[in-house]
């Protein structure tokens, strides 16, 4: 007898490893909720965001309401929106508000599922965000960061143009911040996501 016969095998996701209930029921949920608004956006087109306004509200809102420290996601509609807050004021508010940071990642996955599926004329909306997507590159909770970089990668994904525009003109200048850890983390693992999906 080895010493490699008493080691435990690895677990291969998959394959070994079983799922329990309730991610079963959690991700056949998701792929319906995708699947529910895919549709949904190819029947409303370019008109999702107005006739299915509570879709956009609940991606800007969480967003302008962390970053902004306004509750009014109309405000973001038609022209782009300097964030009100600071970084570090950001992550304050969410360190005493924690649903809030909450109900960031979930608009900034939200986002990143469903952009793909959006009517370009939309893009103009979307690129309202961005402000908001880069501060939250900044936060100094690491799934913010995470999230952050994983949807701005999906939006370079879709939005190539301006989407490169916004990584070259503000994330690339964050990874020589000597000011703060964050922000450089945040800024390569954005380039690292969005080299992933672009190349």
């Amino acid at each position: 007898m080895s010493l490699k016969d008493d080691k435990p095998k690895k677990a291969v996701k998959g394959v070994d490893e079983e799922e329990t209930e309730a991610q079963i029921s959690m991700r056949i949920m998701r792929r319906g909720a995708l699947m529910a608004f895919e549709k949904m956006a190819a029947r409303f087109g370019a008109g999702l965001f107005d006739r299915a306004g509570k879709f956009w509200e609940g991606i800007s809102a969480p967003l302008i309401t962390a970053f902004d420290g306004t509750s009014n996601s109309s405000t973001c509609y038609g022209r782009e929106l300097i964030s009100g807050r600071t970084v570090e004021e950001t992550d304050e508010y969410l360190s005493t508000n924690t649903s809030s940071g909450q109900d960031v990642i979930d608009a900034l996955t939200s986002l990143r599922l469903t952009a793909l599926s959006l009517d370009t004329t939309l893009h103009q909306r979307l690129i309202t965000l961005f402000p908001f997507i880069i501060l939250a590159l900044q936060s100094k909770y690491s799934l913010i960061r995470t999230t952050a970089a994983k949807c701005l990668a999906a939006l370079c994904d879709v939005m190539t143009e301006e989407g490169m525009k916004r990584m070259v003109d503000d994330v690339v200048p964050l990874i020589g911040d000597a000011r703060r850890v964050e922000s450089r983390q945040g800024a390569i693992e954005a380039v690292h996501r969005m080299s992933r999906i672009i190349l």
